[in-house]
């Protein structure tokens, strides 16, 4: 569960949805929801229906953390 002043910073930002960050990665929506489940990636529950956002830093701190491999971006525009 998010502390308070989490849940209000998260209300200020932009979310993305599971959806969102599958795309950005190329990768299945299943792969994302194992990056979660294993802690390698920070989601905020937004209703009781597991229906779960990401901040914009904590994909960025994703992409930081995590290994080349994990990781792949493809060059966009080319």
């Amino acid at each position: 569960m998010e502390s308070a002043e989490e849940e209000q910073e998260a209300r200020n930002e932009i979310l993305l949805t599971l959806e969102d960050v599958a795309e950005v990665f190329n990768v299945d929506v299943s792969t994302v929801e194992s990056w979660v489940n294993g802690k390698l990636l920070h989601a905020i529950c937004i209703d009781p229906q597991s229906d779960i956002r990401f901040k914009g830093t904590d994909i960025l701190k994703f992409i930081c953390e995590q290994p080349q491999e994990l990781v792949f971006i493809p060059k966009l525009g080319n």
